[in-house]
């Protein structure tokens, strides 16, 4: 063997040496930065991923309650304003009827006034019915 050749032959393996620790390291780098990378995207897609949609879906869910309540209030407020104008019309028709009937007191009275100075006969139902209730006393008595 050739000293020379010795000598490169030992280079050789001692860069071989240098060069697998040199990649040892590399690859648990490597290594390291893939789980690293791994997690992040774990993270990424089951946790911030799936709380972002379901933070969305709330704030979705919010602004249809809004809506959903804000056309609940409006129509609420038709409603009781329907009510209202019908309360209203009630009263004035109640209130028109009174009228009526205080005009109709005020015409009767002055026609019942003069009556009652008047005085009046018996009524002719009860003068018929006496003779003949004297009638059926007879045949009861034969």
């Amino acid at each position: 063997m050739n000293p020379r050749t010795t000598g490169l032959c030992e280079f050789s393996s001692c860069l071989n040496f240098i060069a697998e620790k040199c990649e040892k390291p590399r690859d648990e780098q490597k290594e390291k930065l893939n789980m690293w990378v791994n997690n992040m995207y774990v993270f990424f897609v089951n946790t911030l991923f799936n709380a972002h949609k379901r933070e969305e879906t709330l704030k979705k869910k919010i602004k249809e309650n809004r809506l959903r309540n804000a056309a609940m209030a409006q129509q609420k407020k038709i409603e009781n304003d329907e009510l209202e104008a019908r309360l209203n019309i009630l009263r004035e028709e109640e209130a028109k009827r009174q009228d009526y009937e205080v005009d109709i007191t005020v015409i009767k009275e002055p026609v019942d006034a003069p009556s009652s100075s008047v005085t009046l006969s018996p009524p002719k139902e009860d003068i018929a019915m006496s003779p003949g209730k004297s009638i059926t006393s007879k045949k009861k008595k034969k």
